[in-house]
C-alpha cells in the first residue's frame, strides 16, 4: 500500500513554486482587487424603474402647491404608475380633506401638512392602518419633493 502511495505521489508534478511575497505587496494587490471590484459595482449602477416613475410624476406636479383639482391628478397618476397601491391611496382622502378644511389656501403644501399629520398621530390617535397608508403616502410626497428640485435645479 505504501508503494503505491509513494509511486503515485512521485507520478505528480511539482506544483508552480513562485516566491515567497512579503505581507505588505499581498495586502496591496488584495486591495487593488477590492478597489476595481467596487468600482465595477458602481459601473454597473442602475436606477430602478421607481426611480424613473417617480422623476416623471415630479415634473408634472410640485407637491409644495397642489390645488384640489391637482391632488386628485396626482392620485390618479400615481395609481396609473402604480406608486402605491389600493389600500394606500386612500391616504390620499387626507389630502383632499385639507382643500376641504375652511379657510384653508388655495395651494395646499402636502410634505408640510402630512410632515404635521405624522407628528400628531398620537394626539389625533389614528388607527394603525391608517397611519401606515399615510406614512407611505408621506415619503412618497418627499421623494416626489426631492425630484421635483433636482429637476428644477437641472433645469435652471
Amino acid at each position: 500500500m505504501l508503494n503505491a502511495i509513494s509511486n503515485y505521489l512521485q507520478q505528480l508534478p511539482y506544483p508552480q513554486q513562485t516566491p515567497a511575497e512579503p505581507v505588505e505587496v499581498s495586502k496591496l494587490k488584495e486591495a487593488a482587487n477590492t478597489t476595481e471590484a467596487a468600482a465595477n459595482k458602481l459601473d454597473s449602477y442602475a436606477p430602478s424603474t421607481r426611480v424613473f416613475l417617480i422623476g416623471a410624476v415630479a415634473s408634472d406636479f410640485n407637491v409644495r402647491a397642489l390645488s384640489s383639482q391637482d391632488v386628485n391628478a396626482l392620485q390618479h397618476q400615481v395609481q396609473q404608475y402604480g406608486l402605491l397601491n389600493g389600500r394606500e391611496l386612500d391616504a390620499f382622502s387626507v389630502l383632499n380633506n385639507a382643500h376641504l378644511q375652511e379657510g384653508s389656501e388655495p395651494d395646499l403644501d402636502a410634505v408640510s401638512y402630512l410632515d404635521s399629520l405624522v407628528k400628531d398621530f398620537d394626539s389625533l390617535n389614528t388607527p394603525y392602518s391608517e397611519r401606515q397608508q399615510i406614512v407611505r403616502l408621506h415619503r412618497l410626497m418627499h421623494n416626489l419633493d426631492s425630484a421635483h428640485q433636482t429637476l428644477n435645479a437641472r433645469i435652471n
